[in-house]
C-alpha cells in the first residue's frame, strides 16, 4: 500500500471525529432548538450541551471493546469497525427529523448519535495510530504518527471555516436545514474512510506478533505503571488544545473584550500553521530523537505559557494574541508531532491499542473534556489570568513524565516489560 494512501487510511477518522466534534459544538444552539425544545432558550442550550457530552462517558468504554478487538483480531479490522460506527452517527445527525416533526423520537435519536460517536471515537486515535506507526519504516515512525495530529489541526480548520460559511450564506435558513450542510460534508467523508480502510494491509509487526509464541498470561496483561506515564505525557497538550486552540476565541471575547471575529482568524491561522509545522517537526525527531524534541518543546511551553498568558491578560491587544498563540502553537506543534509515535512504542504490540486508548481516553476526558468548564470556573473564582495557572500546572505533569520516559526505541518490544528503561 502506497505511503499516502497509508496517512490517509490512519488520519481520516480523526479528521472526521473532530470534525464532527467541533460542528456539534459551534451549531450547540441551533440543535437546542430542533431537538430540545425547552420553557427558555437558556434550559434548551443546557440539555443540548449535555447531550454532547454523553460521548465522552462512552469514549472509554469505546477505547476499551476496540482496544481489545484491534489487539486481538487487528489494528485493519477495528479501523473498519470505527469507521461504519461513524458513518453511521453522522448518519443520523444528517436524517433526524426535528422534534416538532417526530416528537421525543428526535432528541432519543440525537443521543444514540452521540454515544455511537462516542464509542467510535473511545478506538479511534489508538487503532490508527498504532496502525501508522506500526506500519512504518524504523526511521521514519515519528513522521508516520505526526500525521495524526495533523488531521486534528486540519479537522478545527475545516470545521471553523464551513461553519463561518454556513452562518453567513445560510443565514435565513439555518434552523431549518442550513446546519444539516456541516454534517453532509462529515457524511461525505465516510465513504472516502470505507473505501481507503477495505483496501488496507494489516501492520507487518501485528502479523509477526499474531504468530510468534508468547507465555501464559503475557498477552492480556497491562503494564498500569506505563498507562499512567503515558497519560501524564498526553494532559499538557490535551489542556494547551482544548484551552488555547478551542475555548480561546469565547474565553477572549467574553472575559477580554476582544473581537471575536479577531481571535478566530488568530485561531485558524495558527491552527493551519501548526497542521504544515507538525510533520516536519516529525521529520526532525527521526533524525535527532522523539524525546529530545518532546522534552525541548514541553520546557519551552512550561517557561513560556505563565508569562506569555498572563501579559495577554494584563494588556488584551490582538497583535499579543497572535504572539502567544504562535509561540505556544509551535510548542504544541512539537509536542503533537512526537506525541503518538511515543505513547505507541511505549506498549508491546499485544495490547498495545488497549493500553494506549486507556492512556489516551482517560486524559482527553478528565482534561480535555472537563477544560471548558475549569477555565469558567477558575476565570470566575479567581479571575481572567487563573487558567494560565491551570495550564502552567498541566505542563509540569506533562515535562516530569517527559523526563522519565524511555529512550527513543527503533523496534517495537515484543511482550510486555515489566520495566522500562531510563
Amino acid at each position: 500500500m502506497s505511503s499516502h494512501k497509508k496517512i490517509i487510511a490512519g488520519t481520516i477518522g480523526n479528521i472526521l471525529e473532530w470534525y464532527d466534534f467541533l460542528i456539534y459544538g459551534f451549531f450547540a444552539a441551533v440543535i437546542a432548538r430542533q431537538f430540545f425544545p425547552a420553557n427558555d432558550e437558556y434550559s434548551s442550550l443546557l440539555i443540548s450541551l449535555a447531550t454532547f457530552g454523553v460521548g465522552f462517558f462512552t469514549r472509554p468504554i469505546g477505547g476499551l471493546v476496540i482496544g481489545f478487538y484491534a489487539d486481538k483480531y487487528g489494528r485493519k479490522k477495528a479501523l473498519q469497525l470505527i469507521i461504519w460506527l461513524m458513518f453511521i452517527a453522522v448518519a443520523i445527525f444528517v436524517v433526524t427529523p426535528s422534534y416538532h416533526q417526530i416528537g421525543i423520537t428526535a432528541p432519543i435519536l440525537i443521543v444514540i448519535a452521540r454515544l455511537i460517536q462516542g464509542f467510535a471515537t473511545g478506538g479511534e486515535y489508538a487503532s490508527s495510530t498504532s496502525y501508522l506507526v506500526e506500519g512504518s519504516d524504523d526511521n521514519k515512525k515519528t513522521f508516520y504518527g505526526s500525521w495524526q495530529l495533523f488531521g486534528q489541526c486540519l479537522a478545527v480548520v475545516l470545521a471553523s471555516i464551513i461553519s463561518m460559511i454556513i452562518f453567513k450564506v445560510f443565514k435565513e435558513s439555518l434552523d431549518s436545514w442550513g446546519w444539516r450542510i456541516a454534517f453532509a460534508i462529515g457524511l461525505i467523508i465516510c465513504p472516502v474512510g470505507l473505501w481507503i480502510r477495505n483496501n488496507l494491509s494489516e501492520s507487518d509487526e501485528f502479523i509477526q506478533q499474531q504468530s510468534e509464541e508468547t507465555l501464559p498470561g503475557d498477552k492480556k496483561r497491562l503494564d498500569v505503571r506505563k498507562i499512567i506515564l503515558g497519560f501524564c505525557l498526553v494532559v499538557s497538550g490535551t489542556v494547551g488544545f482544548y484551552v488555547l486552540l478551542i475555548n480561546m476565541p469565547s474565553f477572549a471575547s467574553k472575559q477580554l473584550g476582544m473581537p471575536i471575529t479577531s481571535v478566530l482568524t488568530i485561531q485558524i491561522g495558527i491552527v493551519s500553521l501548526m497542521a504544515i509545522i507538525i510533520p516536519l517537526f516529525g521529520i526532525l525527531a527521526d533524525k535527532i530523537g522523539r524525546k529530545r524534541v518532546f522534552l525541548v518543546a514541553t520546557i519551552g511551553y512550561f517557561v513560556m505559557v505563565l508569562p506569555l498568558f498572563t501579559w495577554v491578560i494584563h494588556s488584551p491587544q490582538i497583535s499579543h494574541m497572535l504572539i502567544m498563540q504562535l509561540v505556544l502553537g509551535i510548542c504544541l506543534a512539537a509536542q503533537f508531532a512526537t506525541m503518538p509515535t511515543m505513547l505507541t512504542l511505549l506498549f508491546p504490540v499485544e495490547n498495545r491499542v488497549t493500553s494506549l486508548s486507556i492512556s489516551y481516553n482517560l486524559a482527553t476526558m478528565t482534561f480535555g473534556g472537563f477544560s471548558p468548564f475549569i477555565v469558567a470556573w477558575l476565570s470566575h473564582s479567581w479571575g481572567a489570568p487563573a487558567p494560565a495557572y491551570y495550564m502552567f500546572a498541566v505542563s509540569a505533569i506533562s515535562l516530569g513524565a517527559a523526563i522519565c520516559f524511555p529512550r527513543d526505541e527503533k523496534k517495537a518490544q515484543p511482550m510486555v516489560a515489566s520495566e522500562w528503561t531510563h
